[in-house]
């Protein structure tokens, strides 16, 4: 009964206690278990009086199983925390860019409202007494106060026709002249609405400093080509220009390209000298 395989069986579960060990106890704990696994291993051997070769191969069984156990734990812990922390900054990078969205959200609203107002008050060229400024103003004014109490957020049409209407609604109160046909409008997202909305009355803003008419011409139909789309034009007959020789100016470029491509359609603008504007916006692009 003194041979080495009677406790055979006994000592092969040390290396299952070893690894456990290694995972589920501290560094110092851990240690001081493997230790005594190995001693009473030793102790064990050499009471049924095994051979070197075999102490010394399963004492290394013991440590090594206890080295490689710990090992691994060290390194799926280290790709957890690495993990951990590539996701922390990504949620910082997509709050940095959500804050910077609203805030260039802002800057465009106040460049086609606050802005527009201002800049034609100006120029005297429309009555600053007169009712539709004056409420134009008040509406502005409470948008303004919403905004330095980071509280300002517009509810998105959720009709293409309310949009347009005060699109249409907001530029004539400036003194602009504006024809408008409707014609079979499709129904869309509320946020593609509200970008329609937003690209329309720039692009009016555009023909009334610009255009030098007094008047602009708006349509708006569902997609000719199927889909549930819609496609808004908005025309000037004024002077036009080179689009070789003229950059696009902020409003363009955010308020009627930007706001489009945010909401998944396009704008296209199609002018040569003599010949007017015409602002075309497509959803979907």
């Amino acid at each position: 009964m003194r041979e080495p395989p009677t406790i055979a069986w006994a000592m092969l579960l040390g290396g299952s206690a070893t690894a456990t060990a290694a995972i589920a106890l501290d560094r110092l704990h851990a240690l001081v278990v493997v230790a005594l696994l190995v001693l009473t291993h030793f102790i064990g051997y050499q009471a049924v009086d095994a051979t070197p070769a075999v102490v010394v191969g399963h004492l290394n069984s013991l440590v090594s199983s206890a080295v490689m156990t710990y090992a691994f734990r060290w390194y799926l812990l280290r790709q957890g925390r690495l993990l951990d922390e590539a996701n922390a900054r990504a949620l910082a990078a997509e709050a940095h860019k959500a804050r910077y969205a609203e805030r260039l959200e802002h800057h465009r609203a106040l460049h086609d409202t606050v802005l527009a107002t201002l800049t034609t008050l100006a120029a005297g060229t429309v009555d600053a007494n007169a009712p539709e400024v004056r409420q134009r103003c008040a509406r502005e004014a409470a948008y303004l106060r919403r905004l330095i109490q980071q509280t300002a957020e517009e509810t998105p049409h959720r009709e293409i026709g309310a949009a347009l209407e005060e699109a249409v609604g907001s530029v004539e109160s400036l003194g602009l002249r504006v024809t408008a046909q409707y014609h079979a409008l499709p129904q869309v997202p509320p946020e593609a609405a509200a970008a329609l909305g937003h690209a329309v009355r720039e692009a009016l803003n555009n023909v009334r400093r610009h255009a030098g008419t007094g008047h602009a011409y708006l349509t708006a139909t569902a997609d000719p080509d199927g889909g549930g789309g819609a496609v808004v034009t908005v025309v000037d007959r004024g002077p036009g220009f080179d689009p070789a020789r003229c950059e696009p100016g902020l409003g363009l470029r955010g308020s009627v390209h930007g706001r489009m491509t945010e909401a998944g359609g396009r704008a296209t603008v199609d002018t040569a000298p003599g010949e007017g504007v015409r602002v075309e916006l497509r959803w979907p692009g």
